[in-house]
């Protein structure tokens, strides 16, 4: 949704006496950026100009903090930005100088309408509103005040029906029944415990599962036990059950199913559960229960709500003064909300989602329908496309009904697993279907590993899903891969230069994984499959071996052959940026609290000097470390060149990106991070490391 203030202040664009013309652009870009705003105060206004175009000004927007954070707090999708701190007016010259602690500037494009924000301190960035040429059945705009009224069971019946109907990967025939089931009584209004020989024949039988957030009252409640079992087998009342599980009940009933699943009531707490047998449970399962909202067994599944601050953000856009206007809409609204629900945030409820052919989401504000062929919510009933902000498709794939940018009317093929939302396609596609495959998958753990997990065996285990389906349609394509903990084999060494995106204070205390897998860290990840993988690595850094053994977090190493310099490093203190509004405090201090810069590389046999970092460097990205833990920083670490990648623009040269090594007992090393080095060309970038001999490197 759009506050009150974006509306009305993007209506009145075209008439300075609806929408305040504070200043010309040029004047407040001159001001305003690389933190000039402590030298300038004095900024010319302008008067009404009501015959030039709005692209040459800057706009009033909020007048009071207060004002803003309200918007961001109701869910605005303008003013909610990168980073909500509020710095006051009078801190920065430029904004109190102009009256309003939020200011905004329009560039009206052939693809749709850039608004971009400022506030004391702060660019937010632009946001999109794209041009919207769709079908009115796109979009639902008849919300009611509850999420579990009969036009919302409507709407879901349909959803099921459809996919019964015509998906034929979601109605692939059942071939396991649980251990136990939980059988309803709808006409009673009771439940009992049933075991799988007390089941009908299982082709035909159909039970849900409920995937819910475990908490303090999750081991309050009643559950299976070899105490509970004679108990729970006999008829209970549904009104003995926390709240969450007797709303998935009315869930089951409203469907026509008989029987739900639900972990605590139908594990025995007292015996093991293996992960194959969750597998087993999930995949076969008829349609999938998300409590998705929910942080416990007692907060229920439907919640009441305001319809107006979930409707789509669809509206008229004003494009001229004599009242041509064109609807234009912000790029999936309401899917932004569902990232931050607690069941999407968990891996274990990641792992639920792959393996559930059907999911009922219920969300504070919206419900959602995931299966193989649709992704759908109340606002987008007949479906979602979900794509990144710059997605650019080959010319063989479409997206029906896609006004996205850079997209016309194509169609996406599906990943090798079930497609989630929020689970975005990589912004470039490769041509190569082996390569596409892989940067899917990559493409898919910067999702996956943002996620928490309860156990260290987790961190790999819940995304095993996905691993077996790639595995699978790369054979299909002619490609035999080895699954290596989390990272396939033949994209070695490049996609060793994974990087951590906030990191954390120090490693876990269980052991995970390998260093030089991602699973070895928690928190998300990012690399860039696509961009890593250069002809120009060639003769870089070779894999010549890699052991692993199999299981839950089990050891490996890998032995490659490459140049290893030492890097010697130093902080910088980039504070400056932050107070001039160059980057936000609380990403230098998440994503950037853990890196150093390279002020120089060394022969580590010669102690000769390789290399400097240039006098003029002072950048987040040109000489640094990114390392994986703050516990790994050091002053002092080997440095091993992996990849060689040219920048989009051949005058902006080249980088070289590596990981970080610290060497340990018995000559073997454990990764502690990434590095890169910006260089002028190929030539100059290899020079670098020219004078180094080659050597094995095992890598722990």
């Amino acid at each position: 949704m759009l506050c009150t203030i974006c509306r009305q202040c993007l209506d009145g664009i075209w008439d300075p006496s609806k929408t305040k013309r504070v200043c010309r652009i040029n004047d407040f870009n001159e001001h305003f950026k690389e933190g000039d705003s402590k030298n300038h105060v004095s900024l010319p206004t302008v008067a009404s100009h009501a015959d030039q175009h709005p692209s040459q000004f800057v706009f009033g927007h909020h007048p009071t903090p207060e004002s803003y954070l309200r918007s961001v707090q109701q869910g605005c999708i303008g003013c909610s930005g990168p980073g909500h701190k509020v710095q006051q007016i009078d801190k920065d010259p430029v904004m109190a100088h102009l009256g309003y602690f939020s200011v905004f500037t329009i560039d009206i494009q052939k693809t749709g309408v850039v608004m971009e924000i400022f506030k004391p301190g702060t660019r937010m960035g632009g946001q999109h509103l794209v041009f919207y040429e769709g079908s009115p059945r796109d979009y639902n705009f008849n919300l009611s005040p509850l999420t579990g009224d009969a036009a919302t069971w409507g709407l879901i019946r349909n959803w099921v029906d459809t996919c019964i109907e015509s998906h034929q990967r979601c109605n692939q025939e059942a071939k396991y029944i649980p251990q136990y089931l939980l059988q309803l009584d709808k006409s009673n209004g009771i439940f009992r415990l049933v075991s799988a020989d007390q089941v009908g024949p299982h082709p035909t039988v159909r039970y849900c599962t409920l995937s819910h957030c475990y908490s303090a009252d999750s081991h309050g409640s009643l559950q299976l036990a070899s105490s509970t079992l004679e108990a729970l087998s006999r008829p209970q009342p549904l009104s003995s059950l926390p709240l969450t599980y007797q709303d998935a009940f009315a869930v089951v009933s409203q469907l026509g199913v008989n029987y739900l699943w639900i972990d605590h009531l139908c594990v025995p707490q007292d015996q093991p559960f293996t992960d194959h047998e969750r597998r087993d449970v999930f995949s076969n399962s008829f349609c999938g229960i998300g409590a998705t909202s929910s942080t416990s067994p007692s907060s229920g599944l439907f919640n009441k709500r305001t319809p107006e601050l979930s409707l789509p953000t669809v509206f008229e856009f004003p494009l001229s003064a004599d009242g041509d206007t064109a609807m234009v809409r912000f790029n999936s609204p309401d899917a932004s909300k569902f990232r931050d629900e607690p069941l999407i945030k968990t891996a274990r409820g990641f792992q639920q989602r792959l393996l559930t052919k059907r999911m009922i989401h219920f969300t504070a504000s919206l419900i959602y329908w995931e299966c193989y062929e649709a992704l759908c919510s109340e606002v987008n009933p007949q479906n979602m496309v979900l794509l990144p902000k710059y997605y650019t498709a080959p010319e063989k794939d479409t997206v029906p009904g896609s006004q996205h940018r850079h997209v016309s009317n194509r169609s996406l093929a599906a990943p090798a697993w079930k497609r989630l939302i929020m689970v975005q396609p990589p912004p470039y596609p490769n041509a190569d279907d082996r390569d596409a495959i892989l940067d899917s998958w990559f493409h898919l753990l910067q999702t996956y590993t943002s996620c928490k997990h309860e156990a260290p065996e987790e961190r790999l285990s819940c995304v095993e899903t996905a691993a077996m389906d790639t595995k699978a349609l790369l054979k299909k394509n002619g490609y035999d891969e080895i699954y290596l903990a989390g990272m396939w084999k033949d994209t070695f060494p490049a996609a060793l230069v994974w990087t951590v995106e906030a990191a954390a204070d120090g490693r876990p205390t269980q052991y995970q994984g390998p260093s030089w897998s991602w699973s070895a860290i928690n928190g998300a990840i990012s690399y860039d499959y696509r961009k890593m993988r250069q002809d120009s690595n060639v003769g870089l850094c070779q894999l010549i071996n890699a052991n692993y053994e199999t299981g839950t977090a089990a050891a490996g190493s890998l032995t490659l052959r490459g140049k290893l310099a030492i890097g010697k490093l130093c902080h910088h203190d980039y504070n400056d940026w932050v107070e001039n509004g160059l980057i936000p405090e609380d990403v230098l201090r998440t994503r950037f609290g853990a890196q150093m810069d390279i002020a120089e590389l060394v022969d580590p046999d010669a102690g000769a000097s390789l290399g400097k970092a240039p006098d003029d460097t002072d950048h987040l990205h040109e000489w640094c470390v990114r390392f994986d833990t703050k516990h790994d920083m050091k002053e002092e670490v080997f440095m091993l060149p992996v990849s060689l990648v040219p920048a989009g623009n051949p005058s902006l040269g080249v980088t070289v990106y590596g990981v970080s090594l610290i060497k340990s007992v018995g000559g073997v090393y454990t990764r502690s991070g990434m590095w890169q080095v910006s260089m002028s060309s190929k030539t100059e970038a290899r020079e670098l490391f020219k004078g180094l001999v080659d050597i094995e490197i095992t890598i722990v």
